[in-house]
């Protein structure tokens, strides 16, 4: 591990720009695995030699000393001269160490609904509009001979986004992660933490498909106001995707729900709607009634419905629902859901987009600051991102309830 640590220190010695950038994409494409630099103590005996190290562990010397007489502790990632090469490298070296074991776990993949959400750029962070234009819809009309044609063209649409809040925490490198050879207790620190924020993220990813638990997503359609995603054809809800006493059991459930889709049509046109449905979404307990409809290869049906005596003809045909839709599933999800029961058919990407001003970063602190005396933490990494989910079109998506 030594060896890694000191082959990664002499490339931010002869090109502390390219090595900054390289370490950070090798870690991110794991051609580097935080684990190859060992401990941070490791790091800052090969920075500033094993002398300096014991010095600062017997209390013979304090860390700030050492940063300074090595170069001034700055946020910038380039070293102007030599002498800030080797303070800087160790900053900037555990900074991308911490800023893997983060990223790591804060993409774990159980986060499904995360992956299945598109990703935009935002630019006003108290929300903005987000303009479009409607289909033209069936605009043909009949000539007669010496009229001109009729004009058709697509009006303009849009939504408004809700406001783009800030979520991070701080996380500090402290003596005793350094000193006290507390193997990796400061990395598994950094991972508990990018776990925690990928639990909220994707928590906040499920709120906004079924539209529970908070209204900061909810669809913002002309200025009308916040509508809940799912509700009968009343009021602002001028479309019915809530379809009722539709418990998951078989084919013919996912049947009833695709009649309600399909019923929907486009605000403008009057046309269907173009969405196609893609994903079934319902709790871990429901996963092997999924399995068991879409993997099916044969449907029997009984004509004639239930028979209370003798025996109804039969008929049996190919499964087509056989790999139609993909399962998506959560063990988060039932703890979103007031009903567990509950469950969805539609288009997740083409429902829920997440806005963001700020994609995930780790931002160094400045030197001099009052934690460095008080608390004796040698540097702090704030870990940060500014985004918000928020549904850009709810008649991509039916919900079905058991009552």
């Amino acid at each position: 591990m030594a060896l890694q640590t000191k082959t990664v220190l002499e490339h931010f010695r002869r090109d502390f720009r390219a090595a900054d950038e390289g370490l950070r994409d090798a870690l991110d494409k794991r051609e580097l695995r935080r684990e190859d630099f060992g401990e941070f103590g490791e790091l800052f005996a090969e920075c500033f030699g094993y002398e300096e190290y014991h010095a600062v562990r017997s209390g013979r010397r304090d860390v700030a000393d050492v940063f300074e007489a090595n170069g001034p502790r700055k946020l910038t990632r380039v070293a102007e001269d030599q002498g800030a090469v080797t303070t800087a490298a160790f900053l900037n070296i555990s900074g991308n160490i911490l800023y893997s074991a983060f990223l790591d776990r804060y993409r774990a993949e159980e986060f499904v609904f995360t992956r299945l959400i598109t990703e935009q750029k935002g630019i006003n962070l108290d929300g903005e509009r987000m303009a479009g234009v409607t289909d033209i819809g069936n605009a043909m009309q009949v000539r007669d001979e010496g009229d001109p044609y009729a004009l058709a063209g697509p009006s303009e649409n849009w939504v408004f986004t809700p406001p783009i809040r800030d979520r991070g925490v701080i996380v500090p490198l402290t003596w005793e992660a350094v000193f006290q050879d507390r193997t990796g207790q400061l990395i598994d620190r950094a991972s508990n933490l990018g776990y925690s924020a990928g639990i909220d993220k994707e928590n906040r990813a499920i709120d906004a498909v079924i539209d529970e638990n908070t209204t900061a997503h909810r669809y913002n359609w002309r200025n009308a106001g916040q509508i809940q995603t799912f509700n009968n054809n009343t009021g602002s809800h001028t479309w019915d995707n809530l379809q009722a006493s539709n418990e998951l059991v078989d084919h013919t459930d996912i049947n009833a729900a695709e009649l309600l889709f399909n019923g929907m049509t486009d605000p403008f046109t009057g046309e269907p709607v173009v969405f196609e449905p893609r994903h079934i979404i319902a709790v871990s307990a429901l996963s092997l009634t999924v399995a068991r409809i879409l993997n099916s290869t044969q449907i029997l049906t009984h004509i004639g419905g239930f028979a209370t005596s003798g025996n109804l003809p039969a008929f049996t045909q190919a499964n087509p629902y056989l790999g139609k839709y993909q399962p998506v599933t959560s063990r988060r999800l039932a703890t979103r859901l007031a009903t567990d029961t509950d469950w969805f058919l539609g288009d997740v990407t083409a429902a829920v987009v997440y806005i963001w001003a700020e994609k995930m970063n780790i931002v160094q602190a400045p030197a001099g600051n009052v934690d460095d005396f008080n608390r004796r933490i040698v540097q702090q990494f704030r870990v940060n991102e500014r985004g918000q989910h928020y549904v850009r079109e709810p008649r991509a998506l039916v919900k079905s309830t058991v009552a």
